[in-house]
């Protein structure tokens, strides 16, 4: 028997609409203790995370445990901070400097903070929004998921052979960022290869 259209319109709507919800979900697993080391392991930071909606086991901010290399080879805690991430950055460096730079909210990529900097003895340097990063109109161009904006995808950080090392972040639009940890600050450059939707990089 075929179904009347009256009824037949509202059913492959409702399959349209869940076939959107599918596509644009995201899964992410329960964040971990992260341990991020410079490349040269003369510094490390211990990510700690911090409250996961219904699971006791996490409570409280993330925070982080700032160690620095010793004579005798041994890591000396230098400091425990609380991190701007509620839950965990979604991904971090740590340079040869000891510099900690931390990239997006776990569970929210592109919402809120998305760059945070600090200091070898862990104290902020500063927190970046998105929309400090773009334009209003630049926003709303990103694509998003469930509970993503994805404005960025792969992070590359190269130590310093000369001059000075980079640490820069390609974004949605072909460009990158040019991020500056000393001081906080960054720098944009345009390109023309856009990043896939959803390929951001991240622990």
């Amino acid at each position: 028997m075929r179904q009347p259209t009256a009824i037949r319109g509202p059913v492959v709507a409702a399959l349209a609409m869940l076939w959107i919800v599918c596509v644009h979900a995201d899964e992410w697993r329960v964040p971990r203790a992260q341990n991020v080391f410079s490349v040269n392991g003369q510094y490390f930071v211990r990510v700690i995370p911090g409250t996961v909606v219904n699971d006791p086991a996490f409570n409280g901010r993330s925070h982080g445990e700032f160690y620095r290399r010793q004579a005798d080879r041994s890591y000396r805690l230098v400091a425990d901070v609380e991190l701007q991430n509620r839950v965990s950055p979604a991904y971090a460096i740590v340079t040869d400097d000891g510099y900690f730079v931390t990239f997006d909210e776990w569970f929210q990529i592109g919402m809120g903070r998305v760059i945070a900097f600090y200091r070898p003895t862990g104290a902020l340097i500063r927190a970046v929004t998105i929309e400090e990063l773009y334009t209003p109109d630049k926003l709303i161009e990103i694509p998003q998921s469930t509970s993503s904006r994805w404005w960025r995808c792969s992070v590359f950080y190269t130590p310093a052979s000369g001059d000075e090392e980079t640490l820069t972040v390609f974004e949605h639009f072909g460009g990158s960022f040019a991020l500056h940890p000393e001081t906080g600050t960054f720098d944009y450059r345009a390109g023309t290869a856009a990043c896939p939707s959803g390929s951001a990089t991240t622990f």
